[in-house]
């Protein structure tokens, strides 16, 4: 599982477990899994998704930020805004 977090200037918007999350880069989108290598990149304004996580299929609309992929599966995303889009999520 990936323990990620999404963070704007408000405060934390996110964090839960994940199996994975899809996120919308400069260089396209991608998607993490657990045990990813590091990485960091610039994030677009875009729809952020997460599969297998504690409540299910979960998708967030998210601003220009940037994306860090932490060794042992830890994934920071801190962005402009986020906005939940999926119905069962209270988070946003």
């Amino acid at each position: 599982m990936i323990q990620l977090r999404i963070v704007t200037i408000e405060g934390v918007k996110f964090s839960g477990k994940v199996g994975q999350v899809t996120l919308p880069t400069g260089a396209g989108e991608i998607t993490v899994l657990p045990n990813h290598i590091p990485l960091i990149s610039q994030l677009n304004a875009g729809t952020l998704r997460t599969k297998g996580g504690e409540e299910g299929e979960q998708a967030f609309i998210i601003g220009k930020g940037v994306l860090e992929v932490r060794k042992g599966s830890n994934v920071v995303v801190l962005t402009d805004e986020c906005k939940s889009s999926s119905p069962s999520t209270s988070s946003g």
